[in-house]
């Protein structure tokens, strides 16, 4: 590099030494500091209005490459199906501008215009009723009504929450006119609050005002701890959304009101759940419900342990009820596809209704079956206090056994749950061995009974039983002119969820083989064809491997081990308790809005 003279300071022969200069020499140096710190401002000033250029420059050419990008191109129309699947898949939609659809319109002004105008988008909501100061709550309310303004005239999924202890006098006035507004436009609607709240939300409307009414939930969470307490049975029964005209979903929560007093027009209900443990109907109340209900497709009941009530004392409580028919004579339900019902074996002597008697159900697909016996019942608080619960009963007397060995229909049941204590093992497997159509079968394990006179066992034998045997071909036959030998239960089975089993690693393998192997060849005339397991959750009976719990929350932590063979994905779990590092208790605060308070999930391990 050439020697540029003109950078030498003058006063390079005293840099880096320890000379000290005269005062004349201290003088130059003072000047030629204070021009290079002149030259430095220059050099700084430049810099930054280069950097200035370099960042409009840049800035320019951003906006321009945005003029590429390919979302400016995208029809309104798919956008808008886009918007769509960025909307909450496990919850509905809430009040939270870090989610969609409210986090849609915060992104440009078109983005804005075009989910603002589009229903779809605001037609489901989760709501959790403000308190706190006037001004704080009227904006709150202000946002859903803005909400539901940009639903226009399509129903919406509601759901409103107020969390206990409330009562009306905790609100504003204001609240119980804008929710009623909101209410009013909802095809779907799930209520959780302390039934006063509701009463007070919903009684200045008449029945004609919920036109869109669909399905409704209503579910009590208010605490009354006394049993001096006094239920406003009367308040929920008299609310005008009983007797919308389109009302076909019923789903009764924890309510302490006798179900069938409720004014419904029951010829026209095709779904019920009911679920609280203060109402328990009796069989016979169950099947007079099913009597009432011609066109029910769904039923959700866990049914008393008494049976002492005569159908007659609630026939007359509501004019759409009817008697059951004669015990003895079938009761045929065309369009039942789902049945989940909690039932209870009674003493014989007592000859009491048994609910699934001569039920004939030609469309079932769906069904969870449980069964309350006394011995599941030992545990109660009063041992001495008498009861009209019976064993469980032997094969012949068995509620469920007689039931499907009544079905005069091919059998299409689709998906069966059924709790481990509920059947006795050879009742289990004579039930598989008439359901040709089986797809998904779940067994809950609450208990650990292994006396197979009581309870389902779960182990190896029972998946040998659940796999494809050889087919027999008589010796000098061609194969085709002999009726099939058994080849094993459920052939169309691909699911199996179970709790705690004792099952093995290598029986699972087996079975998942078995199966996959009689998929894949052709089938004799007369022979099922055989579905190969595509999904297979189990709860192996073994100590779970020592592994840190992360999830401080407590409760039960699930460390699950995936093996993927044959098709099929096995999903193997261990579990283990985890106390909860957070103080139990939670500060409520005076004012306050969590958008997600109340809010349902649903569970990720529901089978499609």
């Amino acid at each position: 590099m050439p020697d540029d003279r003109s950078n030498i300071s003058p006063f390079h022969q005293w840099l880096g030494t320890n000379s000290i200069l005269s005062g004349q020499d201290l003088v130059h140096l003072d000047s030629y500091l204070t021009n290079q710190l002149s030259t430095l401002t220059a050099l700084d000033a430049e810099i930054d209005s280069l950097t200035q250029k370099r960042r409009e420059l840049s800035e320019s050419i951003d906006a321009h490459k945005r003029l590429r990008s390919p979302i400016r191109r995208l029809p309104k129309e798919l956008l808008l199906e886009i918007f769509i699947f960025c909307l909450p898949g496990r919850h509905q939609p809430i009040l939270d501008e870090s989610e969609a659809p409210l986090l849609l319109t915060r992104i440009c002004k078109s983005w804005r215009i075009l989910a603002m105008g589009a229903p779809a988008l605001w037609s489901s909501l989760h709501l959790a009723i403000p308190r706190g100061s006037e001004p704080f709550v009227q904006f709150q309310l202000d946002r859903c009504s803005r909400w539901a303004t940009c639903a226009k005239r399509r129903p919406m999924t509601l759901s409103i929450w107020a969390g206990p202890p409330t009562k009306p006098s905790d609100f504003h006035p204001v609240v119980s006119v804008a929710l009623k507004k909101i209410a009013l436009k909802a095809r779907t609607l799930a209520l959780t609050m302390p039934i006063e709240v509701l009463s007070w939300i919903c009684l200045p409307t008449q029945p004609s005002e919920w036109d869109v009414l669909e399905r409704v939930t209503v579910n009590d969470i208010a605490i009354r701890r006394n049993l001096s307490d006094e239920f406003p049975s009367q308040m929920v029964l008299d609310l005008p959304l009983w007797r919308a005209p389109r009302l076909g979903e019923v789903n009764w929560r924890a309510i302490e009101a006798n179900f069938l007093s409720l004014p419904l027009n029951f010829a026209g209900i095709e779904k019920i759940s009911v679920w609280a443990d203060s109402f328990e109907p009796s069989a016979a109340e169950a099947r007079a419900i099913l009597q009432a209900c011609p066109n029910l497709r769904s039923l959700q009941l866990s049914l008393s342990e008494m049976d002492t009530q005569p159908v007659q004392e609630f026939v007359g409580r509501s004019t759409k009820l009817t008697p059951c028919p004669i015990p003895g004579s079938p009761l045929l339900m065309s369009h039942l596809t789902t049945l989940d019902i909690m039932d209870t074996y009674l003493k014989p002597s007592f000859k009491p209704t048994v609910f699934l008697r001569d039920l004939q159900l030609p469309a079932l697909s769906t069904l969870k079956y449980s069964l309350g016996t006394l011995d599941e019942a030992a545990n109660v608080e009063d041992p001495d206090e008498e009861t009209l619960l019976a064993p469980i009963p032997q094969l012949e007397d068995h509620p469920f056994v007689l039931f499907i060995r009544a079905q005069r229909h091919e059998i299409l049941l689709q998906r069966w749950m059924v709790t481990v204590g509920t059947l006795p093992h050879a009742g289990f497997m004579e039930c598989l061995s008439l359901l040709p159509h089986l797809q998904l079968l779940e067994v809950n394990t609450g208990v650990t009974e292994k006396d197979p006179l009581e309870s389902i066992i779960l182990d190896d034998e029972f998946l040998k039983a659940l796999s494809p045997r050889p087919q027999e071909i008589p010796e000098g036959s061609t194969g085709t002119d002999s009726a099939p030998s058994p080849t094993g239960f459920c052939p169309k089975l691909r699911g199996l969820s179970v709790g705690k089993s004792g099952f093995t690693l290598e029986g699972l393998e087996n079975f998942v083989a078995a199966r996959y192997e009689r998929s894949l060849q052709t089938q004799a005339p007369g022979s099922p064809q055989y579905s190969s397991i595509s999904r297979l959750e189990v709860i192996l009976d073994e100590s779970p491997p020592d592994f840190v719990a992360r999830d401080e929350r407590g409760a039960t932590c699930a460390l699950e081990e995936m093996f993927l063979f044959d098709g099929a994905i096995l999903n193997l779990e261990f579990r283990q308790e985890v106390q909860s590092a957070y103080p139990p208790a939670f500060n409520w605060s005076s004012e306050y809005y969590y958008p997600t308070a109340g809010l349902a999930y649903d569970n990720d391990d529901e089978w499609e």
